[in-house]
């Protein structure tokens, strides 16, 4: 038969589905007509009526199997067997609804949860980055100044190479109300390299990041349509940023956040060769590129290996280990780094839950097909083979993991805004994280293969009918080894599962607990934090600036409820890191690699170390007469003492900024404050902290630090309080924005939110696995004490005592979750090494975690076994024994 016949063939029977009543019709009228027919032959004959017509229906065979031959004519068998195999399997479960809603409830939460965090890592880790040809978009390792990146451009034979320095803080005034706004400066290429225009006015040009041409800013799509209303007229407005003019050339399209979902306006670097510091030691920033077409990312790795080594000879000074480790990694790749090992951490946790839930039904259907040996037993006595029951009790099992999955689907549905905010944090806000086209796929094919994976093995072994045996046999002794041992096996695999987890939320427990219990150096309670952000121009000269901030802290002390106040650039826990490269006393610069040492370099006002308690271990705090001409002074932090002046007094001792001729001495030193993060973990790139008093402190500009936090201590209610404070620092200078009040109590909140977050996920996933490994637990005791009955009567008639009964339905339990508890141990041990990174002040391998959860598994499994032995022991002998 050829194709178009063949075709012809399958619309036609897609058409007969419209008519199969006519169809069917016809077909009863016709076998009607040949049975008559023959049966009028054999009367002619000489037959009577009744032997004629049973003669002809001997004659004419099976009617029903020539009904279904014919059918098969204008029908697709195969479709029609499932669709059959599905309604039976429909009409099965309804008719054992308790264990049809316990089993898709089950399923329900595994398959949700995993469809939940499957749109996360499908959003975050696996779609594509919104640029062209994302793909052949890298970011090249390592930090570059200016002049490194523009010898890049310029060297690169295969790479389109670009630059941003994000996070720049700019004001913007003459618009209203003075406004921070967050900043990217970005080589003129950027736009063109990432394959993104704007989508009002233009880019950059090549030439606009060149002193003479750099006065120009795009804007963000939601800073146009927020500050703006979305003007199309604000293409060629001036906006004062920072107090310079610069003309609006451009708006970026609604998604577009390279290169942080904070930045709201872009500006072209400075690119000065003339300036040589400028040029080759500030701005540092990460570097992006395109692969030119034809060039792999091995070809763009050996070739930027190569010139990091040219471009390091640039230098006016020594670099020779500048970069030395540099790489061409995919941009998707250092995208998601922060949060890629958490996702795929979580996804194996779900996946696990998830096994516990298949191992769980997979044990209700071995209970269920036990149940139904006699059913089995008479379909095959009528006729049904080995394979059609079993592919009806797949079919069943398939049927369960579709219900469940539909279910799942809605669960994820409700509960995946939730599960966004819980694990991402604000960086991610511009990613659409949903149920798309690819999840639904996920849910049905997981869905299919949960009912695979959970149904083939009782179905294999309720396929296997012995029919003398199940028919004869009326009896609870009757049984299935193979099932009772698949089961053992399941529920022993669910122990196992449950352990790991439960340990992983045990680990997380006792981290969070570490944390929050963590002396952090400094007491954050009834304080208020306030930012004011002046121009750039404000602190010309410095003076201006230390009488701004010297007037604002006078007035916040006399305000109402304010018991306290200080200044500082920057406070603990805030992200902001105040660096400084510094050469100290006794540590020289190599004269080989004149790379100084970087220190946090926070400048503060004296109050500062009493309002936030920070202990002064040693010496001095700073006082008022630590002015912009009085001898410039520091305090260190008790580590940054130990690690430059190990068993010396640092009283005395001497630092000096790389740039700066003068030598500031060591007055004092402060208790360690967690700076960065709450586990007390900082930057690699940092080797200490040091504290300068604000009259004589300079960032990394050369300048005095234009942006001061105003920290009060508040003793009641801090709204009112927090909103006076920002009408302070506008009375002072209406042209200096002001942050929104926050507390450093929310501060601290915010630094243990992740590990917080991982924690009650871990956590719900645990007990979710504890849950179902429980009703695993009670389920196989309790079937196989159903089993036993004729047994437990047989022990108690030769004088088992009760107690002795209930002890041997326990051991039954224990002894399978000893099982599981031994594998479940060892996964544990594989599973601390994924989560070290998350853990502090706690092992991967804390053997007081691994023995609580062993205790808490074992209770678990007494609880769950109790029931059925206290069921058992009150067993009636005589009535056991007459069980047929």
């Amino acid at each position: 038969m050829g194709w178009s016949e063949r075709m012809r063939g399958a619309w036609w029977k897609v058409t007969a589905l419209g008519r199969r009543r006519r169809l069917e019709r016809d077909l009863e009228d016709e076998l009607r007509f040949h049975l008559d027919q023959r049966a009028e032959t054999y009367g002619a004959n000489g037959l009577p009526d009744d032997e004629a017509r049973s003669a002809a229906e001997r004659r004419f065979g099976n009617a029903l199997a020539l009904k279904e031959e014919c059918r098969d004519a204008w029908t697709f068998p195969r479709a029609e067997a499932v669709v059959q195999d599905a309604r039976i399997a429909l009409r099965a479960l309804r008719k054992s609804p308790v264990f049809a809603a316990v089993t898709v409830l089950s399923l329900a939460i595994g398959i949700g949860a995993n469809v939940a965090m499957f749109s996360l890592v499908s959003g975050v880790l696996l779609r594509p980055l919104p640029y062209p040809e994302a793909d052949r978009l890298v970011r090249l390792t390592g930090f570059y100044p200016k002049g490194a990146l523009v010898a890049l451009q310029e060297r690169s034979q295969g790479m389109d190479v670009a630059g941003a320095l994000p996070g720049l803080a700019v004001n913007l005034t003459g618009q209203g109300d003075a406004e921070r706004l967050t900043a990217s400066a970005v080589s003129a290429n950027l736009f063109a390299v990432l394959g993104r225009a704007p989508a009002l006015g233009r880019g950059f040009e090549r030439g606009d990041d060149r002193p003479g041409r750099d006065r120009l800013v795009v804007l963000s799509h939601a800073l146009w349509t927020d500050r703006f209303g979305a003007d199309p007229a604000i293409v060629g407005r001036t906006l004062a940023l920072d107090g310079v003019d610069r003309l609006v050339v451009g708006v970026m399209p609604a998604g577009f956040h390279f290169p942080t979902t904070s930045t709201e306006a872009w500006i072209p670097l400075r690119i000065d060769p003339t300036q040589t510091e400028d040029y080759w030691g500030f701005g540092w920033m990460p570097v992006v590129a395109r692969l030119r077409p034809g060039v792999e990312r091995t070809q763009a790795h050996e070739e930027l290996r190569r010139l990091v080594g040219e471009i390091a000879g640039l230098f006016p000074w020594p670099a020779p280990t500048w970069n030395q480790a540099a790489a061409a990694i995919p941009l998707q790749d250092d995208v998601v780094r922060d949060v890629r090992q958490k996702l795929l951490v979580l996804q194996c946790a779900v996946g696990m839950v998830l096994l516990i839930a298949c191992a769980n039904v997979a044990s209700l259907l071995l209970s269920r097909a036990s149940a139904r040996q006699k059913e089995m037993a008479l379909r095959a006595s009528l006729g049904a083979g080995r394979g059609r029951i079993f592919r009806q009790l797949l079919t069943e099992s398939v049927t369960l993991g579709l219900l469940g999955g539909g279910a799942g689907l809605l669960l994820a549905w409700l509960s995946l805004t939730g599960a966004r905010a819980a694990l991402l944090d604000r960086s991610w806000d511009g990613t659409e994280v949903v149920i798309d086209g690819a999840a639904l796929a996920f849910v049905t094919g997981l869905s299919m293969a949960c009912g695979l994976l959970f149904g083939i093995v009782p179905a294999f072994a309720a396929s296997r009918v012995d029919l003398n045996a199940s028919i004869k046999s009326g009896s609870s002794r009757s049984t299935s080894r193979t099932g009772g041992r698949a089961r053992a096996a399941f529920i022993a695999a669910e122990v196992a599962l449950a352990v790991v987890l439960t340990i992983g939320a045990g680990l997380l427990v006792r981290t969070l607990w570490g944390l929050t219990r963590a002396d952090t150096g400094f007491r954050p309670e009834q304080t208020l934090a306030v930012s004011a952000y002046p121009g750039s121009g404000a602190c010309d000269p410095r003076e201006r600036c230390i009488a701004l901030y010297h007037d604002l802290l006078r007035r916040a002390r006399q305000s109402e409820g304010v018991t306290d106040a200080a200044l500082a650039s920057s406070v603990p826990l805030d992200g902001e890191q105040p660096l400084l490269p510094v050469e100290l006393e006794g540590h020289p610069l190599s004269p080989v690699d004149a790379t100084a040492t970087l220190l946090w370099a926070g400048a503060v006002s004296p109050e500062y170390f009493r309002l936030l308690r920070i202990p002064l271990l040693h010496g001095r705090a700073f006082t008022a007469n630590d002015v912009a001409d009085s001898e410039p002074v520091v305090v260190v932090s008790a580590a940054t003492a130990r690690r430059f002046w190990p068993g010396q007094d640092p009283i005395g001792k001497t630092v000096r900024v790389a740039w700066d001729e003068r030598w500031r001495t060591v007055v004092g030193v402060a208790g360690d404050v967690r700076q960065y993060e709450m586990s007390g973990r900082a930057p690699q790139t940092i080797a200490g902290a040091v504290y300068m008093p604000y009259p004589q402190s300079v960032a990394m500009d050369r300048r005095i630090p234009r942006a001061m936090t105003l920290l009060a201590k508040v003793p009641g209610p801090t709204a009112g309080v927090g909103q006076h404070l920002r009408g302070l620092i506008a009375s002072v200078s209406p042209d200096v924005p002001a942050s929104q009040p926050r507390t450093l109590d929310s501060l601290v909140d915010t630094a243990t939110s992740e590990p917080r977050s991982l924690m009650w996920t871990f956590a719900a996933f645990a007990a979710c696995a504890l849950l179902l490994a429980a009703l695993g637990t009670y389920g196989i005791v309790s079937y196989q004490l159903s089993q036993r009955t004729y047994e437990i009567g047989v022990r108690l008639a030769i004088g088992a005592s009760r107690g002795h009964i209930f002890g041997l339905v326990v051991g039954q339990s224990l002894r399978l979750v000893l099982a599981g508890l031994a594998v479940g141990l060892l996964g544990a041990a594989l599973l601390g090494r994924y989560l070290s990174s998350f853990l502090y002040g706690v092992s991967p391998h804390d053997p007081l975690t691994f023995a609580g959860v062993a205790a808490l598994l074992l209770l678990t499994a007494l609880l769950a076994a109790s029931g059925p032995g206290r069921r058992a022991a009150r067993t009636d002998a005589v009535r056991a024994l007459r069980t047929d």
